[in-house]
């Protein structure tokens, strides 16, 4: 059976219920099965019984999550016995983490004081020092979710020729204008300056920001939503900004088919955390609002837009881990680009 559903990967069970249904506890359903294949919007579901009605007649509940390639593989280098059983006790709760020796994403080690430090694999560096045992290591736990989300955000993949908006980084250089408050541009680089090996990078020190020129080169006008994924996973919207003192709205991100432009308000610079980052685009037919899922603030208009529900449950899906969730049907028309450069020291 192939439906629509949003954040689902393959091997994630699934099972029906009658429609109206709130509560699985203690219910059987009138179906289980599994997603054997699955893409940005849709899934193929394998049910051990046949479903006689229509899609949506039926309400459908996620009773085991997979998170397709996004595993984390750790392995625990701690001294202390003590310490390195409770790391390892907390971490063993956590579907998304993997204990073991190859193929490494992190190596926990000991960071004096009762502290552990999260080092790299792939170079060696620290991701994060000092972490204190809080809360049988909450903070380390959600440290690992922070990542995994920002690795299932990258892979979230959107296609709708209707609405393909493209975009591109050009950079600037900056001063601090005379109020000591704002930035003033006062030269345009060629992106190809500030690259190596095809990636382009940016210093803290070199003053040197970006505008974001978007270009829509789908069938139809589109509004459009930018995304920064951090290093550490962190997700951040770029556009609309997240300040409210910027006073940015979603209806103002829009073009037309055909057309090309500068972003208002675009001029973004870079900082800390460093390493490989992405800004991510969503296009759709409808203004698209991430603000309340980023920072936990009310919405400001009572309806929610299609691809505004898939960014929520794909948002939340990287920390929960096992438990049950109901899943929306979906019906998605939006379009994603992305572009990825790296922030040095």
């Amino acid at each position: 059976m192939a439906v629509n559903l949003t954040g689902i990967f393959s091997g994630t069970k699934i099972a029906a219920y009658p429609i109206g249904t709130t509560s699985i506890k203690g219910k059987t359903p009138l179906a289980s099965g599994e997603a054997i294949t699955a893409e940005g919007t849709w899934c193929k579901i394998e049910f051990d019984k046949d479903l006689t009605l229509d899609m949506e007649d039926y309400w459908f509940f996620v009773t085991e999550q997979t998170y397709g390639d996004i595993q984390i593989c750790v392995r625990v280098d701690i001294w202390d016995k003590t310490i390195k059983d409770k790391v390892t006790k907390a971490l063993s709760g956590s579907t998304l983490i993997h204990i073991g020796k190859e193929n490494l994403d992190f190596i926990i080690e000991d960071g004096g004081r009762g502290k552990i430090d999260i080092i790299r694999a792939s170079d060696k560096k620290v991701f994060v020092e000092q972490l204190a045992p809080d809360n049988n290591y909450d903070t380390l736990i959600k440290t690992f979710q922070q990542y995994a989300r920002g690795a299932f955000m990258k892979n979230l993949e959107l296609t709708d020729k209707r609405f393909n908006v493209v975009f591109e980084l050009v950079p600037v250089r900056f001063v601090l204008a005379g109020d000591g408050m704002s930035y003033k541009v006062t030269d345009t680089l060629k992106l190809e300056d500030i690259s190596e090996n095809g990636v382009p990078f940016f210093k803290e020190s070199d003053n040197i920001g970006i505008i974001i020129k978007v270009s829509n080169i789908g069938e139809q006008d589109a509004y459009y939503s930018i995304i920064d994924i951090q290093p550490d996973g962190g997700i951040n919207g770029i556009l609309p900004a997240e300040d409210p003192e910027l006073e940015q709205s979603p209806e103002d991100f829009k073009i037309k088919a055909g057309q090309s432009m500068y972003a208002p308000g675009s001029f973004v610079t870079f900082s800390a955390p460093y390493g490989l980052e992405v800004f991510k685009l969503f296009a759709s037919q409808e203004p698209i609002d991430f603000t309340p899922v980023l920072t936990k603030k009310p919405r400001s208009r009572s309806v929610e837009f299609k691809v505004e529900t898939l960014f929520r449950d794909s948002y939340d899906a990287a920390t929960r881990g096992g438990t049950t969730q109901k899943i929306r049907s979906s019906n998605m028309e939006a379009s994603t680009s992305y572009v990825g450069f790296e922030i040095r020291r």
